[in-house]
């Protein structure tokens, strides 16, 4: 451009106000790794949460069961009148009174049988004359306990002498211990929970 006089103008470019230079491509694969890493943690926690909520809940679920069964044991058990000799770690077979209408024992009584076979607990009942009990076969009462049943076993039988808490044979038990097992597998992680408790035969 020519001002006048006849001397010749610089041309000064205009600036943008609030313009800088872009990024370069270095800083942009170092924002893109480092937003691409920030997403892996995130997600990794997010699925730790969602697998510790998952076990927790599976936990919980077992633990319910256990006192499923255990009420059903201490019912039976705890009303029997005699444990019978062919009770053993793995079964206990009990006599269950069965009451007239005025409330008297009868001399007749169920039978009630708790077995553990395979992967589960099952539970029968064959009624006395005269019981208001409906007779069933292998109901299953709970699953997912060990096979083989670690030892001691599912049951033991004990008494009460001098005080103190004397292991015996199953004929001559007061006392009932009953170890419920259960386990559970979720992805890798085993989960086991056990509940144990001391069962009185009332009428014995």
């Amino acid at each position: 451009m020519i001002a006048p006089g006849g001397h010749r103008r610089a041309l000064v470019p205009l600036r943008v106000p609030g313009k800088g230079r872009g990024f370069t491509l270095v800083e942009v694969l170092v924002a893109g790794g480092l937003f691409v890493i920030l997403c892996i943690a995130i997600l990794g926690v997010y699925r730790a949460g969602l697998n510790t909520e998952a076990v927790t809940a599976q936990r919980t679920m077992l633990q319910d069961s256990l006192q499923y069964g255990m009420k059903a044991f201490d019912r039976d058990i705890g009303d029997a009148s005699a444990s019978l000799a062919t009770s053993g770690s793995t079964s206990v077979a009990v006599l269950v009174p069965v009451f007239d209408n005025a409330g008297a024992p009868t001399a007749f009584s169920d039978t009630v049988t708790f077995a553990a076979s395979g992967t589960a607990v099952y539970q029968s009942v064959a009624p006395g004359v005269g019981s208001s009990r409906k007779a069933f076969l292998n109901k299953r009462l709970l699953e997912n306990v060990p096979d083989p049943y670690p030892s001691p076993g599912l049951f033991t039988y004990w008494t009460r002498a001098n005080g103190a808490l004397a292991q015996v044979a199953p004929a001559d038990a007061t006392i009932v211990r009953v170890t419920l097992i259960q386990q559970a597998t979720y992805g890798s992680r085993v989960q086991k929970v056990d509940l144990v408790q001391d069962i009185r035969l009332r009428n014995r």
